[in-house]
């Protein structure tokens, strides 16, 4: 997504040459204003197919960047050929199953993610955040108590059990909304964690959690 997008392109940038893009969704018209590298053409089309061809072009001679149209909880062969593994995802279960694999695996996994909390028009919270496991190393989203069970509860239901689910009161309309996101935010989480990111593969140490809140641009 946006996040993923800007985090592909500055990496190909650094000399990364080998890229997997992997995301389940389709381009639609409201993702151009923050999907780096989709235009009007790419509406309708598989998310990795668009971003691909941006890194693509901004890496090096012979940079090879794959697009997979599934979700990634389906694709742990993918995920097998991978050193690093980040997550710019959306769904609290994908996100989750990308701790699960990488402290299983023993891989790195980098999770980035940015949060609009709208109030009001006067009250409106802006975040972000990059988080490292580092398994053996450090703590994943248990330690940090980071799994919300409630959304995975309603990231699996059927339609028909989201409808009923409503109708007794059980969920929320607001819990459907999608979270609102802008391409600034996703910038700066985006360089944050690339530059963990280069931290690690440079042998520096790189921080366990850096937490964004852009009311007080304090990082």
């Amino acid at each position: 997504g946006g996040v993923g997008s800007i985090v592909a392109e500055q990496i190909a940038r650094l000399g990364v040459e080998e890229l997997i893009l992997i995301d389940p969704d389709t381009v639609e018209e409201s993702n151009l204003q923050r999907l780096v590298g989709a235009y009007d053409h790419h509406v309708g089309k598989p998310k990795g197919t668009a971003v691909r061809e941006n890194p693509w072009k901004s890496g090096s001679e012979g940079v090879q960047v794959e697009g997979v149209q599934e979700p990634v909880q389906e694709r742990e062969d993918v995920l097998d050929s991978c050193d690093v593994i980040v997550g710019g995802v959306d769904s609290v279960s994908a996100r989750s199953f990308c701790n699960e694999y990488a402290v299983k695996h023993l891989k790195y996994y980098l999770d980035v993610g940015v949060r609009i909390d709208v109030g009001s028009e006067e009250q409106i919270e802006k975040k972000g955040y990059v988080q490292l496991v580092a398994p053996g190393s450090n703590g994943c989203f248990d330690c940090l108590g980071r799994h919300d069970q409630e959304a995975t509860h309603i990231e699996r239901l059927s339609p028909e059990e989201l409808e009923e689910e409503q109708e007794r009161g059980y969920i929320d309309d607001e819990d459907l909304e999608p979270e609102p996101a802008v391409i600034h935010l996703n910038g700066l989480c985006a360089s944050k964690a690339v530059s963990v990111l280069v931290d690690l593969v440079t042998g520096s140490c790189p921080p366990d959690f850096v937490r964004y809140e852009d009311h007080d641009h304090e990082m």
